[in-house]
């Protein structure tokens, strides 16, 4: 809803947050098992995500390397054929969203807050989620393109940071940090949490946690997140 000041937003981690896991992860392996791309060419960046785990890809820089090395690999790809394996692996992989992920929307939406996803994981398949739970603004990874091909070259959240891809996703108004709320769980979502005046640190890893303890942010997890953001402050008009 928006203020004088601008445009409340919830703004939401996807993966360890909404959904169970990191859902792009299945993408590169149904890439593969589709032929549309070889494993050879994708060995690099799972190798990279082999050597670094979930906890390496907290860095900034770690998660940039991923994705450098898998636009890399996907240079020269249709990107209409990875439209089509995007839907299948999404299809796979809905059931992976928390069940309170609606009941949450709907709890955020009559705080007066737009939600907004926001996430590292490719752009598409962040699209399809947002269509499942009816959220309009979202902002992820995009593969650029060139005449229907992938170019080699990425841009998006890794890019600019998730302050300034909430920002983009959103679009004209001015985002009012000061009346507004964010939901993450790692070191990624840091620079985000420490913009919004309701931080909340779900599930966190455990850098984030310290963080988050040591500023006073709410923690939660997937048990007692609707009942501790029912007793959550709200932003008011």
């Amino acid at each position: 809803m928006p203020s004088a000041a601008g445009v409340r937003v919830a703004a939401l981690d996807v993966d360890g947050t909404l959904v169970e896991g990191t859902l792009g992860w299945a993408l590169p392996h149904d890439l593969v098992a589709a032929g549309v791309v070889t494993a050879d060419r994708l060995r690099p960046f799972l190798t990279y995500l082999d050597h670094v785990g979930r906890g390496g890809l907290e860095d900034h820089a770690a998660a940039e390397r991923a994705w450098h090395l898998y636009a890399t690999a996907m240079a020269g790809v249709p990107a209409a054929e990875v439209d089509a394996v995007t839907r299948h692996t999404w299809m796979n992989k809905q059931g992976d969203i928390h069940p309170f992920a609606c009941p949450l929307l709907t709890m955020l939406r009559e705080a007066g807050l737009r939600p907004v996803l926001v996430s590292l994981g490719p752009h598409d398949l962040l699209g399809h989620i947002a269509d499942h739970l009816g959220i309009t603004h979202y902002s992820g990874t995009v593969l650029e393109q060139n005449q229907g091909t992938y170019t080699g070259r990425y841009t998006g959240v890794p890019v600019f940071g998730k302050p300034a891809a909430v920002h983009a996703a959103v679009g004209g108004p001015a985002v009012d940090w000061a009346g507004s709320l964010a939901m993450g769980n790692s070191l990624l979502d840091l620079g985000l949490l420490q913009r919004v005046a309701w931080p909340v640190a779900f599930e966190p890893t455990p850098g984030l946690r310290r963080h988050a303890a040591h500023h006073g942010w709410v923690t939660t997890d997937r048990h007692t997140v609707l009942r501790r953001m029912a007793r959550h402050p709200r932003p008011t008009a």
